[in-house]
């Protein structure tokens, strides 16, 4: 993955900032997991899909560990999204992500006034 100098530019200037920059709905089992960690982000929000079969399919299951390694290897966050259910959310205990977020833990807010 290159990384081009127009990007470099912005995250300086968002790291000056103290903005972090975060993968959102990563659902990608076919992908560099090195080039993308490489990248100068603070997290990576893990989207559900994966976590739909990863019980029943090893190759998902396999594939999200190694995500949770070497994200951690990298000092880079995983977050669990769309966390509806208690089931959902012990799998993904059990897999060893420690942030999630859904509606089993809140539904949306409504904006105070």
């Amino acid at each position: 993955m290159v990384e081009s100098a127009e990007f470099s530019q912005f995250y300086e200037t968002c790291d000056a900032l103290g903005i972090t920059i975060v993968i959102d709905n990563f659902d990608q089992k076919e992908c560099d997991l090195q080039a993308i960690l490489s990248l100068p982000i603070s997290a990576i929000k893990v989207s559900a899909t994966l976590f739909d079969n990863v019980t029943s399919d090893a190759a998902t299951e396999n594939f999200v560990k190694r995500l949770i390694i070497a994200a951690a290897d990298n000092k880079v966050v995983v977050i669990a999204e769309r966390i509806e259910r208690q089931e959902t959310l012990e799998v993904v205990k059990q897999l060893g992500i420690r942030y999630a977020q859904g509606f089993y833990f809140s539904q949306p807010k409504a904006k105070a006034d």
